[in-house]
């Protein structure tokens, strides 16, 4: 046990190298309106690797050993960034439902959004489900302040890791994201489409922005149509790309 801890403790001491030597970025995907797919709602940035492939999954690796604060600050700190140098940019970042506590570093990008609003209104932060919240309340108070400075807070990947319905109905985010396990079991037809069509009343019941992920082919885009999904991403209209032409001025992560 104790060796495995050792190893996993030096494997995020690895990634946090990585970081601070730029080798990571962000590759950036649109979010795009279902009927005008020429349309982008905004670009959600994904974390990659710069050099060589890290051996595991890093992002659970680090919520396990409960170091993955670092990170989340500084992606949404190079988002921000990014936002400030391109003002007709919305740009979206990950950070793990661990990291959505208000803290001194999160009061101290609200104090920046208090100055400048208009870089809170072009920012989503999309909280991801693979890791539960420390506090239901802790996880709120953070929905609530971010979402009052006039970001826009998402739920990601719903239905394929911790989030319940009651928790998202409470939260009201200004964004869902259902996750592409839905499409997939939809493709086949019967009660998989009529499941993905309950979920996309009872989202749209909730928020005023419900995305479908993993739009892959032609008749995924038919289908999100079909079910009456707004706004769709996936490979179909893009790839994530850390050399976006959409994106100026985004390179390795700064750390």
């Amino acid at each position: 046990m104790c060796a495995r801890m050792s190893q996993s403790s030096d494997l995020a001491c690895e990634f946090y190298d990585a970081l601070n030597d730029g080798k990571l970025g962000l590759a950036f995907q649109p979010v795009v309106h279902s009927r005008h797919p020429h349309r982008v709602l905004y670009y959600e940035g994904l974390l990659r690797s710069l050099a060589e492939p890290f051996p595991c999954n890093p992002i659970a690796l680090l919520e396990r050993l409960g170091r993955i604060r670092l990170l989340d600050a500084s992606v949404v700190s190079n988002v921000v960034r990014l936002l400030d140098r391109n003002p007709a940019l919305t740009l979206g970042c990950n950070i793990s439902a661990l990291s959505a506590a208000l803290d001194p570093g999160w009061e101290a990008l609200g104090g920046l959004f208090e100055d400048r609003p208009e870089l809170a209104g072009r920012l989503v932060i999309e909280i991801t489900e693979s890791a539960r919240f420390g506090s239901h309340a802790d996880a709120l108070a953070f929905f609530q302040r971010f979402s009052h400075l006039g970001c826009k807070v998402a739920v990601d990947d719903l239905g394929a890791g911790c989030f319940t319905l009651d928790f998202v109905a409470e939260a009201r985010p200004g964004i869902i994201k259902i996750d592409r396990s839905y499409l997939v079991e939809a493709r086949e037809g019967g009660s998989a489409l009529r499941r993905l069509e309950q979920v996309v009343e009872t989202c749209r019941d909730i928020s005023p922005v419900v995305v479908l992920e993993g739009i892959e082919t032609p008749a995924d885009h038919q289908l999100a149509c079909a079910v009456n999904v707004e706004w769709l991403q996936g490979f179909l209209f893009g790839v994530p790309r850390v050399d976006h032409p959409d994106i100026p001025g985004n390179g390795s992560l700064k750390f």
